[in-house]
């Protein structure tokens, strides 16, 4: 599978790849991508588990995955409450010569991050019934 931002599966190995049929969530807007990225950074540096468009994260400790759950159950109420779209900044424009171009942005739909957020909670919880490990897979 490609063309998602992020990729969120259960497996039996910390190297795993998603297998055929296997419960995942996929999210592939990028503005619902980096909104999630910027909310959830903190994780990583309560518990070291870092949610990145740019890298891949990895664990079957339960305090990690109840850090986890928490978090994402905390986002999931919170956005509630959020209007239905938003524009997030995704950076800016390269232009050679000035220093920063135009910013970029994309739109987050809260329905669309509710349901990801909502997905990867049932698999996070999975995962720590299991003792199995959570494969947080950023972008492809």
């Amino acid at each position: 599978m490609t063309g998602w931002s992020f990729l969120v599966f259960e497996a039996d190995e910390p190297n795993a790849t998603l297998v055929d049929g296997a419960p995942s969530a996929c999210l592939r807007s990028k503005g619902a991508a980096r909104f999630l990225e910027k909310r959830l950074d903190y994780l990583y540096s309560e518990v070291g588990f870092g949610i990145s468009e740019s890298d891949d994260a990895c664990t079957n400790d339960p305090a990690v995955l109840a850090a986890v759950i928490l978090g994402l159950n905390s986002l999931y109420e919170e956005l509630s409450s959020a209007r239905p779209e938003w524009r997030v900044q995704l950076g800016y424009e390269f232009r050679p010569g000035e220093e920063l171009g135009p910013p970029i942005y994309a739109q987050a739909s809260r329905d669309e991050i509710r349901q990801f957020l909502r997905e990867s909670i049932s698999i996070c919880e999975t995962a720590r019934e299991n003792a199995a490990y959570l494969v947080w897979g950023g972008g492809a």
